[in-house]
């Protein structure tokens, strides 16, 4: 009797392999790889031969890697590119993260690429990682070879097991042949044997480390450094405009030092570290000790969170380096990626100053001559709230929301076209109404781009400035078109039993005659009778408010008002209907009727309080808020989803700003925000 056997082969996979998801795009410039996942991730790591030659590749979200702990066994993730097989793409991160990546293996080449060549890697961020190796370990690359990192950044634990020379660093853990390090930071901790540094444990053979931090903790046995563990070749090694805020752990203390363990070049320029009393900047033993005394320096504590320290070495505040928001790093200095707001950085670097383009804040330049090589250009687009506006109206401030900064390292004029992507603001049908301003600094009045001497084009929902030298702030703000008359409001009340009190109020009018009230039983303007009654324009370029009272008959219950203003060549305008009801009790008082409606402050001028009534004609989110004249944000009165349509709201303003601090005796004006529609008034503080 045959007996038949069936063999159950178990096969142990890594759990996330079922998960794995390929990119999409074609890795070239123009359809590049997007990386948009951890699987995504994931799948280029194990299918590494297909990624690594010449493509491209871009992130487009945040990554949270919290899962690669649960890779091959606890193993974790597996670097991109090996020592056969280094990675040669570029990567752009497009300042996403990639949040707690693992690695626990017991070989060479650790990072998210264990080995690059020739690579391009820019605008990544690296937060809570956690790698365990044993020599050449890096935050984001492990071994790099002719490899460029820019405006990069990693931030975790690094831990080499190795009893040998570990080389590693926060940022790279061996750079040589023409690697550089550009606008990158590290807050590492890392553990090792020797050869350690905040950036790098390695250079050599003209490589570059510029505009550069490390703040952390480095331990090992020596060869450690606040930037560099050892920076080997004397002549053809950089580190330029660095800074170090390390705490160092020690065995041997003759190759340790706050900026460089072992150093063997002369090519360290205007580098600082913060001083603790026990190591020299470059570590003892070192074989060149001819520097001049401006090369480095180390400093307090107190005297690295001064703006002065870095300033007197020269150091580039205008398109590299900030310290306006001194919590963003602790007080210490911070680079310009690192800021909120949108950016983008341009380097000449080939030669090729033609057609920069700015997609994160839809801005191109072109300029008429070629940029010397090493030129930043530096764009970043801001709010224009709580930013002093000077020059303009509060009516241009509404529409303006944002505005560009254009910084450069290149100081003499030179010729350039910008074009502006409009796309995001609501363009009136007359684009002539749209108007280009620009300003020298936040001091300076906005002045419209014409009379700098400008030419505009447009195309489609984009707008080309041509014919200006110079770069500063710009703004598009729309000018509505100029009216005889600026109607703020139109109201009528029941002042007795027999009259009403037509109101109306103006922020500016000119070339008027003046005004007629028309009146009807039915909303139905084309047979409403006119009061012959000619109330007299002033004609002012301020708030004017005009009453009219209109004695009631006795069939009166139900009426339609509308204000015709007359200009001085008999052009007319109408305005409204308002609308009053009267039952037939003589005491009655006119029902409610909704609109959206901001009604004249009480008292104006006032001191020490107001009080702001405004009414909804639909369930809808609004927002009130004080401006002084030169538009800064006072005071944010309201920011709430109103429901109530059948009652007038009112508001008390004490006259204090957000700070709770007394406002001075000006001009104010209030703002009411709706949907796409506001309406402003004009309030006088005397004190």
């Amino acid at each position: 009797m045959k007996h038949g056997y069936i063999f159950i082969i178990l096969i142990t996979l890594p759990v996330y392999l079922f998960c794995q998801l390929a990119p999409a795009g074609l890795g070239t410039m123009e359809s590049p790889y997007l990386i948009e996942s951890l699987d995504n991730l994931y799948y280029v790591s194990i299918y590494t031969n297909n990624y690594l030659n010449g493509k491209y590749f871009k992130q487009t979200e945040d990554i949270d890697a919290q899962n690669t702990q649960t890779f091959y066994n606890g193993a974790g993730f597996y670097p991109i590119g090996g020592f056969s097989e280094p990675f040669q793409g570029f990567y752009d991160g497009q300042g996403h993260t990639i949040d707690n990546l693992y690695i626990n293996r017991n070989s060479a080449y650790i990072g998210l690429f264990g080995k690059a060549q020739g690579a391009e890697i820019s605008n990544l961020n690296l937060k809570n990682i956690n790698f365990s190796g044993e020599r050449f370990m890096g935050g984001i690359v492990g071994y790099a070879i002719g490899v460029s990192i820019y405006n990069s950044s990693s931030e975790g634990i690094i831990n080499a097991n190795t009893g040998y020379y570990a080389y590693c660093g926060g940022i790279v853990g061996t750079c040589v042949d023409s690697s550089e390090i550009i606008n990158c930071y590290s807050k590492t901790t890392i553990t090792a044997s020797s050869r350690i540094g905040g950036i790098t444990g390695f250079i050599e053979s003209d490589t570059i480390i510029q505009n550069c931090f490390y703040s952390g903790d480095l331990t090992a046995n020596n060869y450690i450094g606040g930037m560099v563990g050892f920076m080997y070749n004397q002549n053809d090694t950089s580190i330029i405009n660095c800074y170090s805020v390390a705490n160092i752990s020690y065995v041997d203390a003759s190759y340790c030092g706050m900026l460089v363990g072992k150093n063997e070049s002369l090519n360290i320029s205007s580098c600082i570290y913060e001083e603790n009393n026990v190591l020299p900047g470059i570590g003892n033993g070192s074989g060149i000790t001819n520097f001049d005394s401006t090369s480095f320096q180390g400093f307090s504590p107190t005297q690295m969170l001064d703006p002065a320290t870095y300033i007197n070495k020269g150091w580039d505040f205008a398109t590299t380096w900030f310290l306006d928001d001194t919590s963003l790093n602790n007080g210490y200095p911070y680079l310009y990626w690192q800021q909120e707001n949108p950016y983008s950085l341009f380097v000449i670097n080939d030669g090729n100053s033609q057609n920069l383009s700015a997609p994160e804040i839809n801005l191109e330049l072109d300029f008429d001559s070629e940029l010397p090589l090493g030129t930043q250009i530096m764009v970043t687009k801001h709010s224009s709230e709580n930013t002093p506006m000077n020059g303009l109206t509060i009516s241009q401030q509404a529409l303006a929301s944002e505005f560009w900064r254009i910084k450069t390292t290149y100081t003499n004029p030179i010729a350039y076209d910008l074009s502006l992507n409009l796309t995001d603001i609501e363009l009136p049908a007359n684009l002539e109404q749209v108007k280009i301003l620009k300003r020298e600094d936040e001091n300076s009045d906005w002045v419209n781009v014409i009379d700098l001497g400008a030419q505009l084009l447009w195309q489609e929902k984009s707008i080309t400035i041509s014919g200006l030298t110079s770069f500063s702030d710009f703004i598009p703000v729309i000018e509505e078109a100029t009216l005889p008359v600026e109607l703020s409001s139109f109201s009528v009340d029941l002042s007795s039993n027999d009259s009403v009190n037509l109101q109306w109020e103006v922020e500016s009018e000119s070339n008027l005659v003046g005004y007629y009230i028309l009146y009807n039983n039915i909303n139905d303007l084309s047979t409403a009778q006119i009061i012959p009654s000619l109330v007299h324009a002033i004609n002012t370029s301020q708030y004017h408010c005009y009453n009219f009272v209109h004695h009631l008959s006795a069939n009166d219950i139900d009426i339609f008002y509308w204000l015709k203003s007359v200009e001085l060549g008999n052009q007319e305008e109408i305005y409204g209907p308002v609308h009053l009801y009267l039952d037939n009790n003589p005491n009655s008082t006119p029902p409610f009727i909704p609109r959206n409606q901001l009604f004249a402050p009480y008292p104006n001028p006032f001191n020490p309080t107001t009080t702001i009534s405004f009414s909804v004609e639909k369930p809808q989110f609004v927002e009130i808020d004080i401006y002084n004249v030169k538009g800064q944000l006072i005071r944010n009165m309201l920011s709430k989803f109103i429901t109530q349509t059948n009652k007038k709201h009112s508001l008390v303003w004490d006259g204090k700003d957000n700070k709770s601090q007394n406002v001075s005796s000006d001009i104010y004006f209030i703002k009411m925000q709706f949907e796409r529609e506001s309406i402003i008034r004009k309030l006088l503080m005397i004190k």
